[in-house]
This record gives C-alpha cells, sequence and structure tokens, in this order.
C-alpha cells in the first residue's frame, strides 16, 4: 500500500482518459459516464490498493481496506481536477494550522493565557 499521491493522481488522468475514450463517444451513455469512470476508479484501486488516506498521510486507517480502496476509487473516479481540489483542500488547512499554531504561541511568548478552544 505504499503507494504515493503521484501515482493516484496520474490513475486518475488515466482514468479520466480511458472512460472518455471509450465511452465518451457513445451518445446513450453519455449520462452514465460518471458512473462508468467511477466503476472503472475503484477497480483500478483495488487493482493497484491505492490509498488515499496514506499517499496524503492524514493518519486515518480503516479496519477494511475495501473501504479505502472503494474510497480511493471514488476520488480516482471524479478524475484529475477532483483530486486536484481535495490535495489543495488538505494542503491549505495543514497551512492553517501552522498559522493558529505560529499565533498562538507568539501569544504564549508576549505573555497571553493559553487558548482553551
Amino acid at each position: 500500500m505504499g503507494m504515493n499521491l503521484i501515482a493516484i493522481t496520474f490513475l486518475a488522468f488515466l482514468n479520466e482518459r480511458v472512460v472518455e475514450y471509450f465511452f465518451g463517444k457513445i451518445k446513450v451513455l453519455k449520462p452514465a459516464l460518471l458512473y462508468v469512470s467511477a466503476l472503472t476508479g475503484i477497480a483500478l484501486a483495488f487493482a493497484y490498493q491505492a490509498s488515499i488516506f496514506s499517499a496524503l498521510d492524514l493518519g486515518i486507517v480503516s479496519a477494511y481496506l475495501w473501504v479505502d480502496f472503494l474510497v480511493t476509487g471514488i476520488v480516482i473516479g471524479g478524475g484529475s481536477n477532483y483530486l486536484n481540489t481535495i490535495v489543495e483542500f488538505v494542503k491549505n488547512s495543514g497551512k492553517a494550522k501552522e498559522a493558529e499554531a505560529k499565533a498562538i504561541k507568539a501569544g504564549i511568548e508576549a505573555g497571553y493565557p493559553i487558548p482553551l478552544g
């Protein structure tokens, strides 16, 4: 399960292109492309044992690996733009936590009491 974020992004990109190439031209399937993409993303996640949680190093561990692969497959099925949105959110939340920690540290050094909330 040592798949990194670059590999998962590649799978999302690959899934996006393959689904569009094989199913995008079929007019009857246009409304179902979202579901086809999700199913192929889930298949890729299971085949390559991809874990978005370990790739983002969130500290989230599922008791059932299949749940991890299922969630990762849905993310892969959403495509590379969807994955990029998730990565940016995680990255920005980490920056917000760092800024909050620096502000608390500066406040403590200035003699203010430690916030409890």
